[in-house]
């Protein structure tokens, strides 16, 4: 998933939002304006990583790597980005992307969540009268992503199978969903997409002290047991799941999906513990991390992935894969990527991959071992060259070649013509002894050697 495209890009809210006086400034322009294609980064930018304007990966890294690992991809279309640009987006995956994988596109991310700055956007496009038709903000962003979807559409309309558009929902307020669908008629989506997180807040409207579990929590303090938080969090999930009714929570969004006959998903989801800034007791933090890694806290997970299956959703999406813990929540499966063990809650989410997914993802793997041994790419193992056949038809064709390492890092991109003796031949491949993927125009793809 693609947050990097649409979180913050370019819109600083100190610029534009007045703290002090909780107003917005004058000048909007530029927070306001649609980003065009050339303001997107491109492979070679200086970092795709999180500089100042917030651009991240190129959308060629990102297909290079699904095309390698042949996994399907969820792209999240920028808040502010103009028609063309996404006109230029969508042709740039339609041409590239690997035609066997599906494509999930969301417009934006939680554009309903007022801590985002597209939220705050999408808003102050609102006020400002630029989405007539819509009733409320909410309304207002269904008709944008509508718009940027049909562009989609347009451009896939030989294979619009491969792309799923994602109306996204507000897990704990069902209203938002059902104004988006106001708006969106039911060909103009394909999939419902909540979460599946869970942890300790207080729900709203709620004044019984019993029910109000982050009071509780924060008065465990230094007291607390892995043993109370694990129940505490065990409580406050079957009260929102047993209290919610069939219009609320995870229940009423799935009876919404089915209403329209559409699958649902969850686009995000895991442990959701939050000391944030009410909880300054470090030893009540280092408790909350403990737990939420627990065994009895995995217990709890896989409680809530089998409820989530028995509701209908389709296709469960953690978030995040690593990442280390902070007052601000434990979202990392891996504290690390480099970390050897297997902690309970990913345990619990690969005893939830169907026997079908994994024999599916088994072939796919014993496909590419089988790589090493491919005969149309010689010699392999190779020293400094190798030679790459291709057919009589293809000769004086363009060919995309990308080198990639084990570890996903891009190492030799590579332009080049079919001869006339119907090869193509990569020499000086100066690089480091090991095992690589040599990609043919984001489709053909061998498993190579260099000695």
């Amino acid at each position: 998933m693609d947050l990097t495209h649409t979180n913050n890009w370019d819109t600083t809210s100190d610029q534009y939002w007045d703290k002090e006086k909780q107003e917005w400034k004058e000048d909007l322009s530029e927070y306001l304006r649609f980003r065009e294609w050339a303001d997107r980064v491109i492979p070679g930018y200086y970092t795709e990583g999180s500089d100042i304007n917030r651009k991240g990966m190129s959308y060629e890294k990102i297909i290079t790597i699904a095309n390698t690992a042949r996994k399907n991809i969820w792209i999240n279309i920028p808040h502010n980005a103009s028609d063309d640009y996404v006109l230029q987006m969508a042709k740039l995956f339609k041409e590239k992307l690997d035609p066997n994988l599906v494509i999930y596109i969301e417009y934006s991310n939680e554009i309903w969540n007022w801590g985002f700055q597209q939220a705050q956007w999408i808003l102050k496009h609102f006020e400002n009268g630029k989405f007539p038709a819509a009733e409320n903000v909410y309304q207002a962003a269904a008709l944008r992503a509508k718009q940027l979807y049909m562009i989609w559409m347009n451009v896939y309309n030989d294979s619009d199978d491969k792309v799923v558009r994602v109306l996204p929902a507000h897990t704990a307020h069902r209203y938002k969903a059902e104004q988006w669908i106001e708006i969106m008629n039911d060909n103009d989506w394909d999939v419902l997409a909540i979460t599946h997180y869970f942890g300790v807040d207080n729900p709203w409207g709620v004044t019984d002290p019993q029910h109000l579990f982050r009071d509780r929590l924060e008065a465990l303090g230094s007291n607390a047991t892995i043993e109370s938080l694990v129940a505490l969090n065990r409580e406050w999930y079957n009260y929102i799941k047993n209290n919610a009714g069939e219009d609320g929570w995870w229940k009423g969004h799935a009876n919404l999906a089915k209403a329209h006959n559409k699958p649902i998903i969850t686009y995000e989801g895991g442990t959701h513990m939050v000391a944030g800034n009410n909880i300054d007791n470090p030893v009540l933090l280092a408790k909350m991390i403990e737990a939420s890694r627990s065994l009895q806290m995995a217990e709890v997970y896989n409680e809530v992935l089998d409820d989530m299956e028995s509701w209908g959703v389709s296709l469960v999406m953690p978030f995040i894969l690593s990442s280390k813990p902070s007052k601000w929540g434990d979202w990392g499966h891996y504290t690390s990527i480099f970390e050897t063990n297997i902690p309970p809650k990913v345990q619990v989410l690969l005893d939830h991959i169907s026997p079908c997914q994994y024999a599916e993802q088994k072939e796919q793997e014993e496909q590419l071992e089988e790589l090493v041994f491919e005969k149309e790419v010689f010699p392999n193992p190779f020293k400094a060259s190798v030679t790459i056949p291709f057919n009589k038809e293809e000769i004086g064709k363009n060919k995309h070649i990308v080198i990639i390492a084990t570890s996903g890092q891009i190492i030799k991109t590579i332009e080049a013509t079919v001869q006339e003796s119907s090869t193509i031949v990569l020499d000086q491949l100066q690089f480091s002894p090991g095992v690589y993927f040599l990609v043919i125009d984001n489709t053909k793809r061998f498993k190579i050697i260099r000695r």
